[in-house]
């Protein structure tokens, strides 16, 4: 999530099983919050990152046109923006 100046606001780390998704780290309750509103929904920059292996940017989250609720579940929680990237590795690391 990013301020009006660009600048990072809050950050989440998400972990990708050979099924499932989950938080595994965050900066804020928020983040947390939107992170798993879009596990509950099955949609999100984050998980199109995760299972897609790519970079997702979102400038403007409000102006975005949502799945299906409409806008986008982050949105309406207050946040702005959004940059999702996977991350590879080939051993788990903590």
């Amino acid at each position: 999530m990013a301020t009006a100046s660009g600048l990072c606001e809050a950050a989440p780390i998400t972990m990708r099983t050979r099924r499932a998704v989950e938080s595994v780290a965050n900066s804020s309750a928020l983040i947390l919050r939107a992170d798993q509103l879009q596990y509950e929904l099955d949609e999100g920059p984050c998980l199109d990152a995760v299972w897609t292996d790519g970079v997702f940017v979102v400038p403007d989250l409000r102006a975005t046109a949502g799945g299906r609720g409409g806008r986008p579940a982050a949105a309406v929680l207050g946040v702005g923006s959004s940059v999702s990237v996977h991350l590879f590795t080939d051993t788990a690391l903590g």
